[in-house]
């Protein structure tokens, strides 16, 4: 499924405690839904820029 990242989303590489690399958007973007977190129920995985990125659930939106 195609999702809408909203602008200032932070997206982490790795685990949320623990990330290996963090980036905050600066705009809206658009990605794919790989998944949820098996290491976190509140965290989605997203593919955007070319990387599997975790982010917060709760700002993902899905696209219509």
């Amino acid at each position: 499924d195609l999702i809408w990242i909203p602008q200032r989303s932070v997206l982490l590489i790795e685990t949320p405690s623990n990330p290996q690399a963090i980036r905050i958007l600066q705009a809206p973007e658009v990605g794919l839904f790989v998944g949820q977190s098996e290491i976190d129920n509140d965290f989605y995985i997203v593919h955007t820029d070319g990387r599997d990125w975790l982010t917060n659930k709760r700002h993902v939106k899905k696209m219509r």
